[in-house]
């Protein structure tokens, strides 16, 4: 209650105090003062409202509310309250919520210094990259970060970093919403990025903001919406048949720079391994190995025969494969008693193309691909298609068109199920056919 008929400024609100049993009728004044203006809108059931959940209004009705739950208590336990025990219990609650206000006051000073101590997106984005560099951070697994891994983060890295120039505002971690992914989604497409680069981009930014979370950075938990996706399709990508392999092992290269035999070496290499050019192009004598294989035949005998195999630990994944040679990689592998051949990948690209021409691979491919978001159909010979990667696509299809068992494709490739694998089989419908009607006796 106000006390007298003060209609504006500040005036100090009375606490009155009345009981018949025990009996108690006091007033004491709490010492808090209340705009009176303020106050007297309590005649209109909706402003009062809007000032009790005001910042001031708040503050007060939680002093009141305290008050009065004290005063009620001492009632209900029989005392015959005073106002002097009134004004102590004015003078405790007063104290009590100016203390818990001032450590309130306190925590959100100390949590804001903490903010504006935090890196802001891209900043973290550099020491993110950095730790992976320095093998300060590591995969769940407790590996270091292969350089391929590292070389696509980094990607992810610049293209944050092309963002926040392009916005003009420093980015920072409350703001990844709905509206950031949807705003840099459409500043990749504006660069004309493929849909599955964005996708990437996106897979790793948000694999950063769950370790930047870890660390107690205000993240906006925007980023575990399903709708903050990492989007992908199916990409046309070729790969090229016996025919072709024998036809590019026929290209006369004795009057081109030695390394082009070294680059279509390689690039075999590449095909009768199925691996990654991160570890075909990687191969020492040290891979090399022989093993003794027995082999019970129908008649009971039991034959042994000793096979080369190329064992190693994927740059990408730390798996561990075995791989069985066969005739032709063992005929490349004789080439180099010594040592393996290697070659930069931007080289090896550009030679095997050459190769590729010269071979006659210049079928007319048409493909579908996708550029700023939209779908963009081209027509290309064959040979410009031939990229490092298309000899581990070219590899696994066809080990699956020879009848290989996919599970067993997969020791081989590294893959860690059947599904990613089936994305780098390019076999199409008639050659599919061709495999099941000879390889089972049902068609027959």
């Amino acid at each position: 209650m106000l006390r007298g008929k003060q209609t504006s400024g500040l005036a100090p609100i009375h606490v009155r105090v009345q009981s018949t049993n025990p009996h108690v009728n006091v007033r004491v004044s709490t010492g808090i003062e209340v705009d009176v203006k303020k106050w007297n809108l309590s005649r209109d059931g909706v402003a009062f409202r809007n000032f009790q959940n005001s910042e001031d209004g708040t503050k007060l009705f939680s002093y009141l509310g305290k008050l009065e739950k004290s005063i009620n208590y001492q009632l209900e336990q029989g005392v015959a309250l005073s106002s002097a025990d009134v004004r102590k219990i004015v003078e405790e609650v007063v104290f009590e919520e100016e203390r818990r206000i001032q450590e309130e006051k306190k925590e959100n000073e100390r949590k804001e210094l903490e903010r504006k101590n935090q890196l802001s997106l891209v900043q973290y984005a550099e020491k993110y990259l950095a730790d992976l560099k320095s093998g300060a951070r590591s995969t769940y697994k407790g590996h270091n970060f292969t350089p391929a891994s590292i070389k696509t983060i980094n990607n992810m890295v610049n293209r944050l970093k092309e963002y926040q120039n392009h916005c003009g505002n420093i980015l920072v971690f409350e703001k990844v919403d709905m509206d950031f992914y949807r705003d840099f989604n459409a500043f990749m497409k504006g660069k004309d990025y493929r849909i599955n680069t964005i996708g990437k981009i996106i897979n790793l930014f948000k694999t950063m903001l769950a370790c930047a979370e870890e660390d107690g950075y205000p993240v906006n938990q925007a980023f575990r919406y399903k709708s903050f996706k990492c989007q992908r399709v199916m990409v046309d990508t070729i790969y090229l048949t016996r025919e072709d392999l024998k036809a590019m092992m026929k290209v006369d290269l004795s009057k081109m720079d030695p390394c082009y035999e070294k680059a279509r070496d390689i690039f075999m290499i590449g095909v009768w391994t199925a691996q990654r050019v991160s570890d075909y192009d990687h191969l020492s004598k040290d891979n090399i190995t022989k093993q003794i294989v027995r082999r019970t035949e129908k008649d009971g005998t039991i034959t042994e025969r000793e096979i080369r195999t190329i064992t190693l630990i994927q740059q990408k994944t730390g798996k561990r494969v075995i791989i069985p040679c066969c005739k032709e990689l063992c005929n490349i592998l004789d080439k180099y008693p010594a040592e393996l051949p290697s070659l930069w990948e931007q080289k090896l690209n550009k030679y095997i193309k050459t190769i590729g021409q010269m071979a006659k691979l210049t079928t007319p491919i048409h493909t579908t691909t996708t550029k700023g978001g939209n779908l963009v159909r081209e027509v290309t010979p064959k040979y410009q298609l031939i990229t490092s990667h298309t000899a581990r696509r070219t590899g696994a299809t066809l080990m699956y068109l020879s009848g290989m068992d996919v599970y067993d494709i997969c020791k081989i490739t590294g893959h860690s199920d059947i599904q990613t694998l089936m994305r780098y089989i390019r076999a199409n419908e008639l050659e599919t056919f061709k495999k099941i009607s000879e390889q089972y006796d049902y068609f027959k």
